[in-house]
């Protein structure tokens, strides 16, 4: 065999062996993609930063349908409960609705009460599904979000009806970039990547007292949906969880309007086509949320919002509050963030020990952001020692996102007014100004004594060295001299 032809076969055959990993490597890929997932507790309540922590069922308050029947072998264990709609019925036959609803719950896997007003925790599996440095930037999401019926509905809404009542869209994670957000906002991923500890919080909106259907839906690839549904029960009142709510003459109540859920303002929320959503009749009742909340039990290093505004200014400063159970010294921040970039604009920080509390903290806007709606709180946990490193946020324990506007005034729910921020009567003084007024009351004391240094410096000079007046004394024989002369 000629030199040429030795050449061309070890060229093919290194050729074929990077054809084999190349199409192994695809396969292994693809295995890794083949997408399934679905929502594990409605209600979660332990720690979920981005290292470190792992699912705990025991700080989980609410399940899906019929999780009992599905709840085998630990959290993220294939059951066969992921649902692929795939245009037919939104929820999955395989754990339908119940008549009652309450039996398809039980004592140990309950059904969720949602306040509102309060912060609400949901949890997934991440089954491999997740941007990171153990896989890659390209791992396809095209979105996580949370659909709800009107109150007390008889039926499964249709996927049309669930659609036009959006109750909280958490998007999804830029595709080729690893960030952790949408569907992937997932802790410890690549400690294990298919069962690690996935999750989204939001803000419970002003929702009517009553029994919702919701509807969580992931799109992974485009068009390739899935969708777990689940029961709520919304109110402040102390029914238990797995019972249904009755009114005083003991029957179970009914809603005949079909009022739609509305959000943080009091008016109701707005679906893609810029419409309000509405219940089985179309129309809709507002409600206010319970000027005070019931406590929720905080598992170790969590963090619950307890008092944060719904409107700031562009400048300045205000006070918030967060209720807090730290295991150690840890480090408490609130920032000021937009969306979607996460660009950072102001920030608040006090530093926790061991317990339970509720701390009081001002955030200062550091950078001016313009008017809009596109921006959020941020509050997040760490310990002291992580704090100091380059990235603490990489450390931190747990976290909130709340939305907030940048208006013309600071508002608190409620119109409730937080010493040290403005109101609309009798505007007190922000740190800025005061800082202001100190300088300068400071400065006129400097000219002041500025000037009363020159004048005393000016007399005691011309006392010392300025010209002097002539002093003519008089005797009688100058006098006559000075007569006899003339």
């Amino acid at each position: 065999m000629c030199i040429r032809d030795r050449v061309s076969t070890q060229s093919t055959g290194n050729w074929n062996m990077r054809q084999t990993v190349l199409l192994f490597s695809l396969v292994l890929s693809f295995s890794l993609v083949s997408s399934h997932s679905w929502v594990a507790c409605t209600d979660y309540r332990g720690a979920r930063g981005i290292t470190g922590d792992n699912y705990n069922e025991a700080d989980c308050f609410g399940f899906a349908r019929n999780w009992e029947t599905f709840n085998g072998g630990g959290f993220g264990v294939d059951r066969g409960y992921n649902y692929l709609p795939g245009g037919g019925a939104p929820c999955n036959p395989a754990a339908p609705r119940t008549t009652p609803f309450e039996a398809a719950y039980s004592d140990q896997y309950p059904m969720a009460t949602y306040v509102p007003g309060r912060q609400v925790c949901l949890a997934w599996p991440s089954k491999n599904h997740v941007a990171a440095s153990c896989t890659n930037a390209y791992i396809p999401d095209n979105g996580v979000k949370l659909l709800i019926s009107g109150v007390n509905p008889s039926q499964d809404p249709t996927q049309a009806e669930f659609d036009n009542n959006v109750l909280v869209d958490w998007g999804a994670n830029p595709f080729g970039e690893i960030a952790f957000k949408g569907y992937q906002n997932c802790s410890a991923f690549c400690d294990n990547m298919d069962k690690s500890l996935c999750s989204q919080c939001f803000i419970v909106p002003n929702l009517q007292d009553g029994i919702y259907t919701v509807q969580w839906w992931w799109e992974f690839n485009e068009g390739s949906i899935y969708t777990n549904c689940f029961e709520i029960r919304v109110g402040g009142g102390t029914t238990p969880i797995g019972s249904t709510p009755t009114d005083s003459s003991g029957s179970t109540p009914t809603d005949s309007s079909g009022s739609a859920p509305t959000d943080s303002s009091g008016a109701a929320p707005t679906n893609s086509s810029g419409t309000t959503p509405t219940g089985s009749s179309g129309t809709s009742n507002p409600t206010s949320p319970p000027s005070t909340l019931p406590p929720v039990p905080l598992s170790l290093d969590a963090i619950q919002p307890s008092l944060l505004p719904i409107e700031i200014t562009t400048s300045g400063e205000f006070v918030v509050k967060v209720t807090y159970n730290a295991a150690g010294p840890r480090v408490l921040v609130v920032d000021l963030l937009d969306t979607p970039t996460y660009a950072w604009y102001g920030k608040g920080q006090i530093n926790v020990t061991t317990g339970e509390n509720t701390a009081e903290m001002t955030v200062m806007i550091y950078k001016p952001p313009p008017m809009g709606t596109n921006y959020i709180l941020k509050g997040w946990l760490v310990s002291e020692a992580d704090f100091n490193k380059a990235d603490p946020w990489a450390y931190q324990l747990s976290a909130f996102e709340v939305p907030v506007e940048v208006g013309t005034e600071v508002v608190y729910p409620d119109n409730n007014v937080v010493p040290g921020n403005n109101d609309s009567e009798g505007k007190g003084l922000s740190g800025g100004a005061i800082f202001g007024i100190i300088l300068l009351v400071l400065l006129i004391v400097i000219v002041i004594a500025l000037i009363l240094v020159y004048q005393f410096k000016r007399d005691a000079f011309n006392s010392l060295f300025g010209p002097k007046k002539a002093v003519i004394t008089h005797s009688d024989d100058t006098d006559y001299k000075l007569m006899s002369n003339k």
